[in-house]
């Protein structure tokens, strides 16, 4: 079976283009945060820079709480990142894409950003799917 054939099975034309490096950048910058956000939800750590422990849990009472939003509010930030990946792969949704990932990429600062490098990333793939890159 000649390729063309198996690919156009699946929905993937071959002569469209798509903006792969923009999907890809999304993609990676959502996962970053996804990891970020994990982390925050089983460690109690915000960022590299500012750490909340249990020995801060005594004094303020509801900080694993805080906490705990705060990584489930990440998780979704990247998820709704890799659905703008999604979309900015699939051609006529570019545009769409890139401005889910943009928004998401700015929300994404107030659980950490993924260490800033999930924004950075998700910065970069939005401006590229927005220019279809």
């Amino acid at each position: 079976m000649p390729a063309s054939d198996y690919l156009s099975r699946y929905g993937i034309e071959p002569g469209i283009r798509r903006a792969t490096a923009g999907s890809f950048f999304s993609a990676a910058g959502g996962a970053v945060i996804i990891v970020q956000s994990v982390l925050i939800l089983l460690y109690g750590e915000f960022s590299i820079f500012w750490t909340l422990t249990t020995e801060l849990q005594p004094e303020v009472p509801y900080v694993g709480l805080g906490i705990g939003l705060l990584g489930i509010f990440g998780i979704v930030i990247g998820i709704a990142m890799l659905g703008g990946a999604f979309l900015i792969f699939n051609p006529g949704f570019e545009i769409i894409g890139g401005v889910v990932v943009l928004i998401f990429s700015i929300v994404s600062i107030i659980v950490g950003g993924g260490w800033l490098v999930g924004f950075a990333l998700g910065m970069l793939g939005g401006f590229l799917g927005l220019f279809r890159k």
